[in-house]
């Protein structure tokens, strides 16, 4: 704890905001050339959440950690190479900072441990077949259920991808051999 307040008693960001939120003189800083506006800005947005103890800054119950520890406290978190969920879910409890969900991402997409064991699923190739030489000499057909009971029968041209649709009582194809 002593490290995170004497890192926020350095980070001229951190001070400008704890400043502002307690003087509400947000104008103050707006044009301050020693803070990061990025920053500045992205902590107003959410001043209606922040306070001040111990001379630390917090957003509801989580610290604002200082820029100094932020890359150190994502380090912490994916240690046991949890993944990008749960390394999140970890990190959210006890702490935040602009960006810290895509400094997180970063982190994990780029562990070599972490690429090694996720599972990455391989797409098959889409496999195109050939144009017909002319209309109706191919065709696709395929049944839809409707909420009434009953099914449609669609009928597709490959060739100009024309559809012919029919209702039908059953999906048998005795139906259609009686017709």
């Amino acid at each position: 704890m002593s490290e995170v307040q004497d890192a926020t008693q350095s980070d001229a960001t951190l001070q400008a905001e704890i400043t502002s939120l307690q003087g509400g003189k947000w104008y103050v800083h707006a044009n301050a050339t020693n803070i990061d506006l990025d920053v500045f800005k992205s902590l107003k947005q959410v001043s209606d959440e922040l306070s001040v103890y111990n001379n630390m800054l917090l957003r509801g119950s989580r610290i604002v950690m200082p820029s100094v520890l932020q890359k150190r406290s994502v380090r912490l978190a994916h240690e046991g190479h949890q993944g990008i969920v749960k390394t999140k879910a970890l990190i959210r409890e006890k702490i935040w900072f602009p960006g810290i969900d895509s400094m997180v991402e970063n982190m994990v997409k780029f562990c070599h441990a972490c690429q090694m064991v996720t599972y990455k699923p391989k797409r098959e190739p889409l496999w195109m077949s050939p144009l017909p030489t002319g209309p109706w000499r191919e065709l696709s057909a395929d049944f839809g259920e409707i909420h009434s009971g009953k099914y449609l029968l669609v009928i597709t041209d490959d060739y100009s991808r024309f559809p012919v649709v029919e209702i039908t009582t059953s999906a048998s194809a005795n139906t259609y051999l009686t017709h």
